[in-house]
């Protein structure tokens, strides 16, 4: 029996809320258990129900759970970013100075140390990061026009 609950505005920030992975669990003991074995359903929904637990014992659950931590980090994140934003009526150019914050105070830095637990997987999202800072340093140089300065007209007169 799935368990209802209304889904606050902090949910829809997030990028699965507890009750999303929850309804996912249920929904997958529902719709499965004719295709896989008990056993392997219940690691599945375990998995899917711990994704916000620090501490997990499976080895099944701590590689979902950095894999959906590294979501969070790349290009998928400027997505999620920019749409809070966009909630709660702010421009564009309140998600870059999130990210510069959220840099400044080494915050990314923390989460990768908090939220991964194989060493393979903070790699990639260090790298993730390393890639992201230079899009949205690109975003930031569009936004306040720096491009169209730096080329001192050249661009215009090159497309006409």
């Amino acid at each position: 029996m799935l368990r209802r609950r209304n889904i606050t505005r902090i949910d829809r920030y997030q990028t699965t809320s507890p009750l999303q992975r929850d309804l996912g669990a249920v929904l997958m003991e529902e719709n499965m258990k004719d295709l896989l074995p008990a056993d392997t359903i219940v690691r599945a929904a375990d998995c899917l129900r711990s994704l916000s637990d620090h501490e997990v014992e499976s080895l099944e659950s701590r590689l979902v759970a950095d894999a959906e931590n590294l979501d969070e980090f790349g290009a998928l994140s400027l997505w999620q970013m920019a749409r809070k934003q966009a909630m709660e009526g702010k421009a564009m150019e309140a998600a870059i100075k999130t990210w510069e914050t959220q840099k400044q105070y080494g915050y990314w830095s923390a989460r990768i140390n908090d939220s991964f637990r194989f060493e393979a997987v903070k790699q990639i999202a260090h790298e993730r990061l390393v890639t992201f800072d230079k899009i949205i340093q690109q975003l930031k140089a569009h936004h306040n026009g720096d491009d169209l300065t730096a080329a001192g007209g050249s661009a215009t007169n090159a497309i006409s």
